[in-house]
């Protein structure tokens, strides 16, 4: 297979983005998903940062991808903000803070564009169809515009529809939507042999030098907390772990081709096994280059495993986000997060005190969770506020609800048995399309997102709340060195800085992006 698209054999194109005015960050799921596509045989363009695009730019790309040889046009907007109605010439302001999410939306552009979108495309090939995978995927009115919905892990299912539309295979764990899609729910994937998959990139990917890459370790998580709805919840300890030699050449292979070092580790979890966290130690010795990353944690693993900090931080490990989301000892136990408070502040301390500015510690905490009073979550925010607390950075989230009934993503134990959490469902105040609703005995959805509001707010204020280690390392994946963030103020840095360089990376890839398809500006 030549390292280059190919449309005159049967091909692909994806769509995704991660709209933001300041970053120029890449979604996973869209790569992985042209990789299992071309191993299968078929080609596949992505067109990724669809905001940085005009509106008549993408159509312009589209008419010089698609051709009567392309089966569907997918598209990834879990992670779409709108940009409707703004000018191409605000776009490159730097200013404009995009809409919230826009459900069924093709692109960040807005739903107003489906149309339009769609007709042109038909135009390219009456036969070309669009599909609509990720996250946002699922059986619901807003998806009507799309010919075929892909819910869950696609590694199995995008393949076979792709051999449906050529005709060479029938349509599994399909049925017809209401609403007018094809809907294929193959969600967990559990025939994928993810242990020795490999990931692999392709030149005209169009990866800019340097970035920080998305890195799948593993999936799935060993617990299930009682608020938490990710799939593959509960899976055995060592269930669903790459190869460790797959790994090394994926990190080789990234390195030569774009001189990637730093990445997101995409892990659920990612300490939730000691013998991962030593194979990510042993991974990071046989890597010409000083591997950097960040990742998901739990502290009450590391305060079971102690040698596992030392493991982590000599792996590369430079910023984490720990699901900390109380202090309160009742509400930790029902909700799975159970390490004492003491503990897990002074394990904190000590992580700080022994690395300091090298390491970025961000936590998060839930607004109305099971027995949190108001007093309670006062006296956490007044350690997080104080010179005690060993956070970088924190934030606040409102406790969010599923309505059972209509949700057709995964949904959390208190979603399903809310009553016995201490909940009563609101089902008249809908909040952002399935979430409901709620109050407990302390308080209720709005007065949560009132309270985690302010919080957050009073701790950017105060310089308590600083750049967190995912944004560091964003930033850092548009050229410049981590500590050109790592813990700086949210107040007073530069971000003006920040945008020129997003601005000029833009360019950058627009330009690769031209030039790898053949495409006239």
């Amino acid at each position: 297979m030549t390292d280059k698209f190919d449309n005159s054999k049967p091909n692909i194109v994806l769509i995704s983005d991660v709209t933001d005015t300041l970053l120029l960050s890449k979604s996973f799921g869209v790569f992985k998903i042209a990789r299992e596509l071309r191993l299968a045989g078929f080609e596949v363009a992505v067109l990724h940062h669809a905001h940085i695009f005009s509106y008549k730019e993408i159509k312009n790309c589209l008419s010089h991808l698609v051709n009567e040889n392309t089966l569907f046009v997918g598209i990834n907007n879990m992670f779409y903000l709108s940009i409707d109605n703004v000018s191409d010439n605000e776009l490159h302001d730097g200013g404009i803070m995009y809409g919230e999410r826009e459900a069924g939306a093709l692109l960040p552009h807005g739903r107003s564009k489906n149309k339009d979108l769609i007709n042109h495309i038909k135009q390219l090939n009456s036969n070309c169809k669009i599909v609509l995978g990720g996250p946002m995927a699922q059986d619901s009115p807003v998806n009507k515009d799309y010919d075929y919905v892909v819910i869950g892990y696609a590694d199995i299912s995008v393949v076979n529809l792709a051999n449906f539309l050529l005709g060479k295979e029938k349509l599994n764990n399909s049925y017809k939507s209401l609403s007018g899609p094809m809907i294929v729910d193959d969600r967990t994937a559990p025939n994928f042999d993810f242990v020795n998959s490999k990931m692999e990139y392709k030149s005209y990917d169009c990866i800019l030098p340097g970035e920080t890459l998305p890195l799948e370790v593993s999936r799935g998580c060993i617990f299930q907390c009682a608020f938490c709805a990710f799939p593959l919840n509960g899976k055995s300890k060592l269930d669903f772990i790459k190869l460790e030699d797959s790994l090394v050449e994926e990190l080789l292979n990234n390195y030569k081709m774009f001189n990637v070092t730093r990445y997101f580790l995409l892990d659920d979890t990612f300490n939730d096994s000691v013998e991962k966290v030593e194979m990510m130690h042993r991974i990071s010795k046989r890597l010409p280059f000083k591997l950097e990353y960040w990742a998901y944690l739990r502290l009450d693993l590391l305060n079971a495993h102690p040698h596992t900090v030392e493991l982590l931080f000599d792996s590369g490990l430079r910023g984490c986000q720990f699901g900390v989301e109380t202090f309160n000892k009742k509400t930790g136990e029902a909700i799975g997060k159970g390490l004492a408070k003491e503990k897990q502040i002074a394990l904190l301390k000590q992580i700080k005190a022994r690395w300091q500015d090298e390491i970025m510690l961000y936590g998060s905490f839930i607004v109305g969770a099971p027995h949190e009073t108001i007093e309670s979550l006062e006296e956490t925010f007044s350690y997080l506020m104080s010179e005690e607390c060993a956070l970088d950075s924190w934030q606040f989230y409102p406790l969010s609800l599923k309505d059972i009934e209509t949700s057709q993503t995964t949904t959390s134990r208190i979603d399903k048995d809310p009553n016995s959490f201490g909940y009563t469902i609101l089902k008249d105040r809908l909040v952002n399309g399935n979430r409901v609703g709620w109050k407990s005995e302390y308080m209720d959805n709005e007065l949560a997102a009132e309270l985690a509001k302010k919080y957050n707010r009073a701790g950017e204020l105060h310089g308590k709340r600083r750049i967190n280690g995912f944004t560091s390392f964003s930033i850092a994946g548009l050229g410049f060195d981590l500590s050109h963030s790592c813990n700086k103020s949210i107040i007073d840095f530069d971000w003006h800085l920040v945008n020129l360089r997003k601005q000029s990376r833009a360019i950058d890839y627009k330009t690769l992006f031209y030039k790898n398809f053949k495409i006239p500006i």
